[in-house]
């Protein structure tokens, strides 16, 4: 009995002292987004049309509750995603790892105010019109987090959340919905590698059609044909077109590659997905 209750003790004190961590790490991350875009705060959104209702619906409720125009509205939700997403990106990284010093300095890379990191999402968001774009991209490590949880342990909890932050993902940005698609899809393929292939499988085709079907009253039939015959949709055509011929020597190679190398070692699981990542946009780019 004492060792029982010694045990549940050393839990709870391990449990307050990672949610102290956690804490902490939200409140620097915070202090950070809001040094770099203070700035940002009070201006009104010029460049951005978007093509998904989420951001338009959001201003407007904004503009119903608070003194401000649409512009200043639209500014305003775009720069709390922006500040929001390291928070995202922290907790994804620390889930996939298990170390929360490597996602807290994850997302410390991420908030750097460099071209390559912050810098350029504020570029895009606010300034040359593509904030739908970075509202969806914010939601990624959060749709990702809740899917592993829901491959690992198949929690509904986990899918009924992630089905609606992928469906958030889609109602914010088309061609960021593509781009979450291609990363969830990196992601659940190095659960797979790590066993129980058949099940994994069977929840991750749950969790695509629930969210699916959250979007399917936007992404009808005659939205997507507008969408592909668009100069976005058309790109897209063209490099799915150029990844064909590349696909029929990459995939198997890869495939390969990911089981010889990474099947059932855990420990070897974040490095799998940076690679897939990495060599998967980079055909991308080559095709496109």
């Amino acid at each position: 009995m004492a060792e029982k209750k010694s045990s549940f003790l050393s839990s709870l004190t391990a449990w307050q002292d990672g949610l102290l961590v956690d804490l902490l790490a939200i409140v620097f991350l915070l202090f950070l987004g809001l040094l770099y875009l203070f700035p940002f705060f009070g201006q009104a959104d010029q460049g951005n049309v978007f093509s998904a209702p989420l951001i338009p619906l959001l201003s407007h409720s904004l503009t119903l509750l608070a003194n401000l125009t649409k512009g200043q509205a639209v500014t305003l939700v775009l720069l709390v995603f922006l500040i929001l997403s390291p928070i995202f990106v922290y907790f994804f990284t620390t889930s996939l790892v298990g170390r929360r010093l490597s996602g807290f300095v994850s997302a410390l890379v991420y908030s750097l105010p460099t071209e390559l990191f912050l810098k350029s999402r504020i570029k895009m968001a606010l300034l040359i019109g593509d904030g739908g774009h970075i509202v969806a991209l914010a939601l990624v490590p959060v749709a990702a987090l809740l899917l592993l949880t829901f491959l690992r342990r198949g929690k509904f909890y986990a899918l009924i959340l992630g089905g609606l932050t992928l469906g958030l993902m889609a109602l914010a940005s088309p061609f960021g919905l593509l781009v979450g698609l291609i990363t969830l899809t990196i992601i659940a393929f190095s659960e797979f590698l790590l066993g129980q292939g058949r099940l994994k499988i069977l929840r991750f085709t749950i969790f695509i059609v629930l969210a699916i079907g959250l979007v399917a009253f936007w992404y009808d039939p005659a939205f997507l044909s507008l969408f592909l015959k668009s100069q976005q949709g058309q790109a897209i055509r063209k490099t799915f077109f150029n990844l064909v011929p590349l696909s029929f020597v990459v995939v198997p190679v890869l495939g390969a590659f990911g089981f010889l190398l990474f099947e059932k070692r855990t420990n070897l699981q974040p490095l799998f997905i940076a690679l897939g990542l990495v060599v998967l946009f980079s055909l991308i780019s080559f095709a496109s």
